[in-house]
């Protein structure tokens, strides 16, 4: 099977407070759904050269994360009935860590 380039858009910084994109290589939505929340730490410290600020944290939620964030294919709109899955609604349990 061949693979694609999913883009996913979790969240938007222009309407609430955090919000962050990826692209992920795999042959399926379900696919590139887990290589993303394994990928993911649960949470990032960013380096912010301020010495006002004591630390700046950013947590992800994927447990939330459905194929429905998935809006793009190889630069196209995606479509999930294309590949003859389900609406993404569903809730994949993120894997354990080692």
């Amino acid at each position: 099977m061949k693979s694609h380039s999913f883009h996913f858009d979790c969240g938007n910084s222009s309407q609430g407070h955090v919000g962050f994109c990826a692209r992920v290589r795999a042959e399926t939505p379900h696919e590139a759904l887990a290589i993303l929340k394994e990928a993911l730490p649960e949470e990032l410290r960013v380096e912010v050269d301020d010495d006002r600020i004591e630390y700046l944290n950013v947590y992800f939620g994927s447990a939330n994360m459905t194929k429905k964030d998935i809006d793009m294919v190889d630069e196209n709109d995606m479509d999930l009935a294309q590949w003859g899955e389900d609406d993404g609604t569903e809730k994949t349990p993120v894997a354990d860590s080692p």
